[in-house]
This record gives structure tokens, sequence and C-alpha cells, in this order.
């Protein structure tokens, strides 16, 4: 059985088609280095991160390369692939890992490390770095937490610190070399650790105290004392996707995401990216815009998001969002701004975002109390919140999110009952015409920020804040979600941690834990028991650090000097704020040199766009029949819609949207077909902007269309006419693969009533199958024709029908190959 036989037995098989729409494939005689790019959590998690999009992009420039994806297996999945044997490919041309040469991991927090080992264990990779000798592929990672990647050093050869454009070729260079030289896995990483920004960890050997604490790291490679981040000096300079991978189904994140800038110069003192990016470089509006122009062309993306850690100080911010508005409104084009501080949301700004979709607003205060955005260096004022969200409220918005946390250094009771009283405030503000949500976590201290030497709060500390504002917020109707508190303490645990805690996750996976980040995966007691078996009390990496104490983390320069942030955190005990060196001059972190490495900064400019002049066009409805054959099977009823309503965009139609705060594409289909049956003879309805040539608009479209998709016909139909409710369907049903007694059949002929009872919402609906099954006959060698009724009140899905009549358990009727046929 091979990866792709299992599809038909999982849930949400087209995560795993890797066929998508500007997905890449080529030659593999014409390959000299296989990459595997891996990202250890869900195929939905994964395709929203734009790192894994970037490399994608750049590696599949060069025509020896090969870069495709791999993703965690959902549980459903992993249990097949070992029942069977089968092991972890690529999507796109199912490529074990075991002969990839190169595996890069992207790691974004530190509850996805058991996915790590699970992936590497499910590809018949040994786990520990020493057990893999060059016969193995590379194991390296890169992303935020690898800034301190102690915790799961044994598991990998070596880790990219920094911005990845530039690194990421010098690597699959450095090892194309070592291939012609024939050299074994040692002179491999000697070599990598000449790259900038790769770390090869056992250069350096950690010894500790009787009591635990980290005595010194020893340097075992000479000439190789510090890690230095790498860093792009000009965003510009560097390839960005012009053609993202367009997943079929909806991730986190289902928009075109473009990177403005990257960096901070806020110096929010709890914020790991907003030192570990330092300096803030943006690019210019003119490339932005380029890249949102071929990004919607090639993509058919209904909304933008401009990313940035703090894109309301992108000067140029205002002219751009009106340029974008401008030209592609009429598209119904939204745009999102995920990260707008508080302060730099003009009244404009909303006014332009509003202009076609709005779904949700989100601020980030952290703290409810000046005293405390003094000590954390939030440079917000309360009024300013209070503007903001005035104003939002104003507009019609229907809800407005708030991050919170709890648990900041010398927080106090008072500064818990004050993001209850600050959110009852702004509720009566909003006067019921706006949703307020508060979202709470614990405060986490993460390496390379002035809070790296901060005490974290206990795990009852944590339950207690978050069930006090719980219980409090009832009162007012204010909805309340936050981050599990235990979930928060392994964080903090494996944030500053050691080496030792390698044997704990080790332990937890063997146990079972997978998908820690996810709170219905999650499982605590693991993870206890794990630290348990393995003599480690969790508690000691959450305590206070002193100023002298070895860090875990010290062979890694970010860049921003140590004393720098060390009085960065006596400053916040003392309540002083550090002003931002966008406005008010350079802080002396220690970062910029202002020749090779400085911030790149764009001032206000006007952006010229092309006018546009809506011209008025009637509206036709048109009626396609299109057929889903071969691995479109495996694509859902919304992921369906989703595709065609992509394809139209790309292929520059126009479509109708319907009013109100979230228009949506007039695209009706006659049925919901079920997954994992193919047809012939699907219908489909849409609205458009003009009159169009059938062939016309079958050529237009079909190009654009996922691999066994294909639009057949088309007419127009006229507008006040609904698509007609298929209430007769005629399958064609291939067994070849499925044993069961064939005499069932003639058993359900004879008989007069067949009652059955099906369960949809938790509701059981009873159902005469004779009324519904008109006809099931063979009709050829291994093969059964079967014709259903469908009545208004909502019938059977074949697949249970032929569970019932012919006694098959969900795993022999996952084996039918089914096709639905013209009557």
């Amino acid at each position: 059985m091979t990866f792709r036989d299992l599809l038909s037995h999982i849930y949400g098989p087209s995560r795993y088609l890797g066929n998508e729409i500007n997905s890449v494939k080529k030659d593999p005689n014409k390959i000299k280095i296989r990459f595997a790019l891996a990202f250890p959590d869900a195929y939905e998690i994964g395709m929203s991160h734009l790192g894994i999009q970037i490399l994608y992009y750049i590696l599949n420039q060069y025509p020896h390369i090969l870069a495709e994806r791999v993703f965690a297996p959902d549980e459903d999945l992993e249990r097949l692939m070992r029942e069977h044997n089968v092991p972890l490919c690529t999507l796109e041309s199912n490529i074990p890992l075991r002969e990839c040469h190169i595996i890069g991991f992207s790691l974004q927090h530190e509850l996805c490390y058991t996915n790590i080992l699970n992936m590497l264990n499910l590809a018949g990779i040994p786990i520990y770095a020493r057990q893999r000798d060059e016969k193995y592929p590379l194991i390296i990672a890169g992303g935020p937490i690898v800034v301190n990647p102690e915790p799961i050093v044994p598991f990998f050869d070596g880790f990219f610190i920094g911005d990845g454009e530039e690194g990421i070729i010098e690597i699959v260079n450095t090892y194309l070399q070592w291939q012609r030289d024939r050299g074994n896995k040692e002179e491999l990483l000697q070599m990598l650790s000449k790259i900038e920004g790769f770390y090869t960890p056992f250069s350096f050997y950690p010894r500790y105290q009787v009591d635990g604490v980290l005595k010194e790291i020893e340097e075992l490679q000479e000439g190789y004392a510090k890690v230095k981040r790498r860093i792009i000096k000009d965003l510009d300079s560097v390839p960005f996707p012009s053609s993202p991978i367009v997943p079929y189904n909806h991730p986190v994140h289902d928009r075109l995401s473009i990177e403005v800038a990257r960096g901070c110069t806020q110096g929010c003192r709890f914020c790991q990216a907003g030192f570990i990016y330092r300096p803030v470089r943006e690019r210019s509006p003119e490339t932005v815009l380029k890249l949102v122009r071929s990004g919607l062309k090639n993509t058919g993306y209904e909304e933008i998001s401009l990313l940035s850690l703090s894109i309301g100080d992108y000067q140029p911010l205002p002219e751009l969002i009106r340029a974008l508005m401008n030209e592609f409104s009429k598209d119904y084009v939204a745009i999102s701004l995920p990260s707008l501080r508080i302060g730099t949301v003009s009244k404009d700004i909303i006014e332009q975002i509003s202009r076609v979709r709005r779904t949700g607003f989100t601020l980030a205060p952290e703290a409810a109390t000046q005293k405390l955005r003094n000590i954390i260096n939030k440079k917000i004022t309360e009024e300013e919140l209070f503007e903001t969200a005035k104003e939002i409220s104003s507009r019609n918005w229907p809800s407005l999110k708030l991050y919170f946390m709890i648990g900041l250094p010398q927080e106090g009771w008072e500064d818990i009952e004050a993001i209850v009283a600050l959110a009852e405030r702004l509720s009566r503000l909003a006067k019921g015409r706006l949703q307020i949500t508060a979202s709470i976590s614990t405060f986490v201290p993460k390496p390379h920020t002035p809070f790296q030497w901060e005490r974290q709060i206990s795990l009852e500390e944590s339950k207690e804040k978050i069930k006090f504002i719980k219980r409090n917020a009832n009162r007012f109707g204010l909805k309340v979600r936050w981050h599990e508190p235990e979930q928060s303490f392994l964080e903090g645990v494996f944030s500053r941690g050691d080496r030792r805690l390698h044997e704990v996750i080790l332990r937890a996976w063997m146990r079972g834990a997978r998908f820690d980040s996810w709170k219905d995966r999650f499982k605590f007691e693991i993870w206890q028991q794990a630290f348990a078996d393995s003599r480690l009390d969790p508690n000691f990496y959450l305590k206070e650090r002193g100023k002298d104490e070895p860090l875990p983390w010290d062979m890694i320069d970010i860049g921003v000097n140590k004393e720098f942030l060390w009085n960065e955190c006596l400053k916040a005990r003392k309540g002083e704020v550090t002003q931002d060196c966008r406005y008010k001059g350079c802080q002396n972190c220690g970062l910029c040199d202002f020749k090779e490495i400085a911030p790149k900064i764009y001032s206000k400019r006007k952006i010229e766009v092309p006018i546009y002049y809506p011209v008025k066009e009637s509206i036709r409805r048109y009626r396609f029949t299109f057929s889903k054959v071969a691995e479109a099977r495996f694509l859902g009823h919304l992921e369906l819609i989703n595709i065609f309503h992509r394809a139209f965009r790309r292929a520059g139609i126009r479509l109708v949207y319907s009013k109100g705060f979230h228009p949506l594409p007039f695209i009706v289909l006659a049925t919901a077909l079920p997954v994992g049956i193919e047809s012939l003879v699907e219908k489909m309805d849409v609205k458009l902007y003009g009159e169009y040539e059938p062939k016309q608009l079958l050529e237009r479209i079909n190009p654009h269309l996922p691999l066994g998709i294909c639009l057949n016909t088309v007419k127009e139909v006229p507008l006040n006419t609904s698509l007609p409710v298929e209430r007769r369907q005629r399958f064609i049903v291939d067994y070849r693969k499925c044993i069961f007694d064939i005499k069932k059949i003639a058993l359900f002929d004879h008989q007069t009533h067949f009652p059955w009872q099906v369960v949809r919402k938790g509701k059981v609906r009873k159902i005469d199958l004779k009324d519904v099954v008109k006809k099931i006959v063979p009709i050829e060698q291994h093969k059964l024709e079967v014709i259903l009724d469908f009545p208004p009140s909502g019938g059977i899905k074949l697949v249970e029908a032929l569970q019932a009549i012919l006694n098959l358990n969900k795993n022999q009727a996952n084996n039918l190959s089914i096709i639905k046929m013209g009557i």
C-alpha cells in the first residue's frame, strides 16, 4: 500500500494531495538536491506560515534543486501509516523523507517538539543525530525558536539562526561541494559551520553544577565561539513569492500575505520578535504594490494581509492602503492589518479597510494599567485605546479582540482587576454594537529579551488569575478566551531550557504526546510523567536568573548587546520607558553599525495608481456542467466552491457578490457530492458581470482549475432561474478492492422494506432504504449500477446505503471506487 492509497480512509485528504495551484513539479532526472521543507504541525497551520512559502519559492528557482513540502500527519493518517508500514513522504512527488538529501524544519513555537520526533520516526530516520551517519539526510532547522534550540539539540545536525533567504542556498551549495568531495558527516558539519548564521551544536559542550545550574559552555571547535545571526540588509533585494501556493481547504490564514517590514523599533520588553528581527527593514511601497498585483493575479485571493510586527509604524501605509483599495476594491479584495499598534490606527486607515469587508479588529494593550505598560515598554495610553475603540464601534465593526498578558514582572492583583475594569468600560462604550473579546495568555520569559532573567509565574497562579477574569467578565457579557496555563507552563520550560530536556521530549513522545499546541490534543499528564521519569523538575526552568549566571543560549549572538538587555531589565524594574529609535534616535542596543547594518525606513509618499472608472455591465447567470475525477474526488463541497471562486478571479472574470459585511460570490452547486466520489455530471450556476460566449468562458477558466476538474459545457440561463435539485442520481460502483457477499443484493431486492437509521449532528433519523435505493444491480465484473432517489427531506449518503445493504464496515466501504454518471 502506498501513501496515496491511504487517502480514501482519512479525514481531510485534500491536505495531502500536493498538487495545489502554484505547487512545483520537476523532472527527477534533472535534480541534484532533494530538499524537504518540513513543518511539524498540521497542513492548515503550516500553509499559513509565510516563511515556508518564501523558502519553497527560492529553492525551486534553481533547476537542480527540488524543494517539496511535508507536514505532520494527523492522528488518523499516522495510525494507518504505522499499520501498513508506509513511510512519511513529501506531498508533491511522494518522495520518502529518508531519500531526501536535506530536511529543513521550520520551528515557530516550543510545543511542536514531539511532532518533530514523530515525523522522523515515521520516515524511518533515527531520532538522535549521533545515530545518523552520512547515509541519512542532513536534518536542520530554522525559525524564531532556534535562538535557543538547546532542548532539541541532540535531534538535529544543525540550526540556521536568522534570515534564511541567502543562507538556504549557501547550505545547498555547501552540501553539493561536500558530495563532490565524498566527505563524511563530521566534515560536512565543519563546512556548514563556516556559513554565517549556521549553528553546529556539537561544537559546544555545556557543564552543570551539582544544583543543576549551568556552570559553563565549553567551546570544542577552535575559532567557533559565537554564532552570529544572519541579517538580510535590504528586503527589496531578496526574492519573494509572486505565485504562492493556494491551498484547497481553508488554512488558518487564507489570504495573500505580503511582508511589508521585518523587525520592529518599539522595544516591548516581553517581545522576542522585536529583538531577534532587528533592525527594522521595510519594503518600498512600490515593491509592495508590485507584489500585491502579481500575487492577486496568480492566486485569485480575495484578501490581502500586510505583515509587519507593527504595520502602523510603516509611514507610507495610509497612501498604500488608499492605492490598494482604489485599485482592487472593485474586485471585492479586502485588506487585513493583523498587527496594528494602538496609537497608529487613524480614522483614514479604518475607513479604507472597511470599504469591502469587516470581519474583526484586534488590538493588543497587553496590560491594563499604565504602570505595567511602562514596565513592559508598551508605549500606549488608555486614551488612545478608547479613541480607537470608539472609532471602530462608530463604523459598525462587528467585533473587537483585545490581547492581555498575566504574570508580567511586578504585576499585582490590582493589575488583574484592571483588565476586567478596562474591558467593562469598553463594553459600555460600544453599547452593544461591538462584541468585545479578551484573550488572556500567561507571560513566558523569552531568550534574548530584557525579561530573559525574570521568573515565570506558577501554574497555580496562572489558573487563579484566569479564573478571576472569567468569573468577573460574566457580569457584563465579555467573552474571554485564554491560552491553557499548562501549555504556557510547558512553553516556559522549553523556552529557557537546556540540553537535558531532550530526554523529557523523547519520553513524552513515546507516551503519545502529539500536537501539544492544540488544546484538544494536549495531555499534560503525559508531560508530568515524562519529567518524573527523567528526574527533572520543570519548575527549575521557570525561576529568576542572575545577571552573571551563564544562559544556555549564550553562544548565539543575535546582534543586540547582552548588557543593553540587562539595562532594559533594570529600567523595567524602575518603571522607566525606552524611546523608539525610529522617532527618537539610536538607543545603543549594539546592533547597527550604520554601514553594513542599519534600519531601512521609508517616509510618507504619494502613491499613484490607475484610476478605475466603473463600467456598468449587466448581470448574467451561467449554468456549467463539470467533471470531478481522479484525485479531485478528495475535494469537499466547500473546497470546490473555493476552487471555482479563485479560478474565476485568476481568469479575470468578474463575479457577482452579495451585499453586507462579508460579501460572497454567487456560486451554487446542484449537489454536495461526498468526499471520495467521482462525477462526470455535476452542475453549477454562477452570476457574472457581462456577456460571454460559451467557448470563451471554458477556454479562459479551465486552465486555472486543478487536475481532475474540468468545465465541460456552459449556457446562459434567465437570472431568476433556480438550479434544479437532483432528486435522482446514478452511480457506478467498482468493488474489486472490497470483498463482500454478492447475495446481499438479491436479499435486498426481495425485501418489501429495509429500515435503517442515520445520525446527523447528533440526531437520529429513520429511513426505509427501499424508498431511496431504486436500483442496485451487477452490470459487469466487480461493478454495480446504483440509482438513488433523494426526497426533499433529505436522504442517505450512497456509501451509507451500501454499508447497510452489503453489510460493509467503514474500511471496506472506503475501498469502493464510485463515480456518478448521467441518468
